[in-house]
């Protein structure tokens, strides 16, 4: 429906746990696609969910196939800043550079891995200078599909460090069974990433009553709920990474 009001709502998402996928039976899971999907019913939309990945779903964005993304930024949205709107930021993502354990000798700063093998996402941006150091060759960029499979390659010593979220990692760490000791945060990125709803612009006369939902969900605590319920239910044992 034009109006945004009733009808279907199509929304996409890629894999990546604990904040938005779908489990192997096709249903949605994470704290930033429960919120999605609260937000639509709220609307009065019959929320769908299909999974996509990030070069698919930006395209569906441009061509207007899909209504919303449960969990990006400004800066990751970037190729598609003109057909997209923001809430209000639901929660905030902290970035950190993790290595194998010894295999930096100086934690502290992003000077830290010059010289080493670093896992990254591809397509992403990274501030604090990293993106400069990989461009003039002071560490080796190497781009990996996905947190778990960079935590693998650090386990098996393919990898000297990777940037990772802190929270998508330690889903990973407990999933794969790595003990928090065989690698340590050498680096946290200064600004974490305030992460919102991103809605196509069709519906940017919408935002007000989304931003009064999500400001409702923060006051009544059903934003907190959501975010600490999401942590128990996939999981996230404190012994692990």
């Amino acid at each position: 429906m034009p109006d945004g009001m009733s009808g279907e709502f199509r929304i996409v998402t890629s894999a990546m746990p604990p904040f938005s996928s779908l489990d192997v039976l096709g249903t949605p899971q994470g704290m930033c696609m429960e919120v999605a999907l609260h937000v639509a019913r709220e609307l009065g939309r019959h929320p769908t969910v299909v999974e996509r990945s990030k070069p698919r779903f930006l395209l569906e964005f441009e061509r207007g196939s899909a209504d919303m993304l449960p969990c990006s930024s400004a800066e990751w949205m970037s190729p598609v800043r003109d057909h997209v709107v923001f809430s209000k930021p639901i929660l905030e993502m902290e970035n950190v550079v993790l290595a194998r354990k010894g295999a930096v000798r100086r934690p502290g700063g992003p000077d830290c891995v010059a010289g080493c093998r670093v896992g990254t996402l591809p397509g992403y941006v990274y501030a604090d200078g990293f993106d400069d150091a990989f461009a003039h060759g002071n560490m080796q960029r190497e781009d990996t599909p996905g947190t778990d499979l960079m935590l693998r390659k650090l386990s098996a010593g393919r990898l000297d460090a990777a940037i990772v979220n802190i929270l998508e990692a330690r889903y990973w760490g407990e999933r794969l069974n790595l003990p928090r000791d065989a690698f340590e945060v050498v680096y946290t990125f200064k600004r974490k990433v305030p992460v919102s709803l991103v809605l196509h612009r069709r519906y940017a006369h919408l935002l007000p009553r989304v931003d009064a939902i999500i400001d409702r969900m923060r006051r009544d605590g059903t934003l907190h709920r959501v975010i600490v319920g999401q942590k128990g239910r996939l999981g996230m044992a404190s012994d692990r990474l």
